[in-house]
């Protein structure tokens, strides 16, 4: 039972690492249709 913990790091890692990535993207896109949605309507 001494992976456990290990494992479990690194899961939590991984998990944290791609709800960063998908919070970036996630930011990127809202910011991009906000400036489409500016310039179209100027």
């Amino acid at each position: 039972m001494q992976l456990l913990p290990i494992v479990s790091i690194v899961v939590y890692y991984k998990i944290n690492r791609t709800l960063q990535c998908a919070e970036i993207i996630f930011k990127t896109i809202s910011h991009l249709l906000q400036t489409n949605a500016a310039d179209g309507i100027g």
